[in-house]
Order: structure tokens, then sequence, then C-alpha cells
């Protein structure tokens, strides 16, 4: 289980192009997400602009750095996961 607790809430959505949202909890800040298309496919760039606004966790700062960094290589990787099955049905749908 991640360190983090973060909630993530939309707040700007550009169909095919553009993904923003805020992020809350111990993590505050932007996530922004872009899309673009390229002829072998989409090419996903995500942009975080977050810092830590848990004291706790501020605290353990360099010592945790392998737990930080253990988190957030989960969370992508989740991520990418969740983000290819998502395209599949759309590639798949698509190429029809």
């Amino acid at each position: 289980m991640p360190p983090f607790r973060i909630h993530c809430l939309y707040t700007d959505v550009e169909p095919e192009k553009r993904l923003r949202e805020t992020v809350n909890g111990d993590l505050s800040g932007v996530l922004e997400t872009l899309f673009h298309e390229q002829q072998d496919g989409t090419r996903v760039t995500f942009n975080w602009y977050v810092r830590l606004t848990n004291p706790a966790l501020n605290l353990l700062g360099y010592a945790a750095e392998r737990v930080y960094r253990h988190s957030h290589d989960s969370v992508m990787t989740s991520g990418e996961k969740g983000l290819s099955e998502y395209c599949k049905p759309r590639a798949v749908s698509g190429s029809a």
C-alpha cells in the first residue's frame, strides 16, 4: 500500500487532448496529462506539480526516499496498466 493518501478531482478536460486534475491529501498540487497523436499511436505526457503537505512525511524526507521511489514506481506501473486497458477497446474498435 502506498504511503500517500491522495484524492484527485478533474478540473479541466479536453477530450483526446488534455486532462487536468487537482491533487489533495498528503500531496497537494496539479496533475496534467497531455495526449499527442502520432502515426504509430498516442504519446502520453504526465506533468506533476505537487508537494508534500503531511508534516510527518516531510520529516521522513531523505530517510524514506526509497519508500517514496517505490511508491511512485508502483503508482506509475498501475497507471500505465490501467491506461493500456482503457485504450485497448478503443484501438480495436477504431481499427475496424
